[in-house]
């Protein structure tokens, strides 16, 4: 590792969370940064804790992302599930108000045939006193006919009785 890398370790604070404790400790690797000092199994042994408190730290960050991500998920499908029911209820009220609509547009018609049933019957009521009456005038017609056919067979058997009378007298006179 370049002296600018265990510089750029020196100057990481990182944080790790132990998730038996629940508490968080600053764990700050310190790498002699000049080769003099140090030796080559000191240098070794110092990468080696180096490298495994980074794996656990990347190991903890991979478990915290999968923990937030699954959170995420979770409120995503919440605000989901919320604005479909928020849909359904939106749909719900308007398919209400069109139920209210339409039995308001039904109960109209209920009362418009109701009338119209008045109507009807008042009509039928009435074609029933025009037939009686046209039966009635009818009868008086068929009577008064009848009456003029025998009037006028008696007048025409009185005529011929008269005509026929006159003849005689006629005969006589001559």
């Amino acid at each position: 590792m370049t002296t600018a890398g265990q510089g750029m370790i020196q100057m990481l604070m990182i944080q790790i969370s132990d998730p038996y404790t629940r508490k968080s400790q600053w764990l700050s690797p310190m790498l002699d940064s000049s080769p003099d000092n140090q030796t080559t199994e000191y240098s070794k042994q110092s990468l080696e804790s180096e490298n495994i408190l980074l794996k656990n730290t990347v190991a903890q960050f991979q478990k915290d992302f999968s923990r937030m991500e699954a959170h995420c998920i979770a409120l995503e499908l919440k605000y989901q599930n919320q604005a479909l029911k928020s849909r359904q209820h939106d749909d719900i009220l308007n398919e209400t108000g069109n139920k209210a609509k339409i039995k308001k547009e039904i109960d109209a018609y209920e009362t418009i045939n109701i009338e119209l049933e008045h109507s009807v019957a008042k009509l039928l009521t009435e074609n029933k006193h025009l037939n009686k009456e046209n039966e009635t005038v009818k009868k008086h017609y068929k009577d008064l006919y009848d009456s003029i056919k025998i009037t006028r067979s008696k007048t025409i058997e009185q005529t011929t009785s008269l005509l026929a009378n006159n003849a005689d007298l006629k005969a006589q006179i001559q």
